[in-house]
């Protein structure tokens, strides 16, 4: 038996993002999944790359904090998002595919109540269409 031990409801999308390194540098994205918790990214090894830190002994490891920014589409109003994450995980898909995802720590402005916003109509219109 398999039990899902997921505090909050997912909502399976397909929104564009940005992701910053450290260095502030922006690359697309593609959001698949996202909670007021976390984020799932389909993530290419260019963007694996891009967030990834070589520590001096050639070590790879994930940022501290990898910041995001998209938008939401609520109405007809885009409402931007901007979070602060940390990689909790990794799964390669296949040579150059990956899933990367990631724990909100932080949303800036009103981002958390537009995000619970958008997945509660996204569950609606799930429930409704099914």
């Amino acid at each position: 038996m398999v039990y899902d031990r997921r505090i909050y409801y997912r909502l399976n999308d397909d929104l564009p993002a940005k992701v910053f390194n450290q260095a502030g540098e922006a690359m697309d994205a593609r959001i698949v999944e996202l909670s007021v918790g976390g984020l799932k990214f389909e993530a290419d090894s260019v963007l694996v790359d891009h967030i990834q830190v070589i520590d001096p002994f050639g070590n790879t490891l994930s940022q501290e904090k990898i910041r995001t920014e998209f938008s939401l589409l609520m109405g007809n109003m885009e409402v931007p998002v901007k979070l602060q994450c940390r990689q909790v995980y990794k799964r390669r898909l296949s040579q150059h595919l990956y899933h990367i995802g990631v724990l909100i720590l932080s949303y800036e402005e009103r981002a958390d109540e537009q995000l619970k916003s958008y997945i509660s109509n996204g569950i609606s219109t799930t429930a409704a269409f099914g």
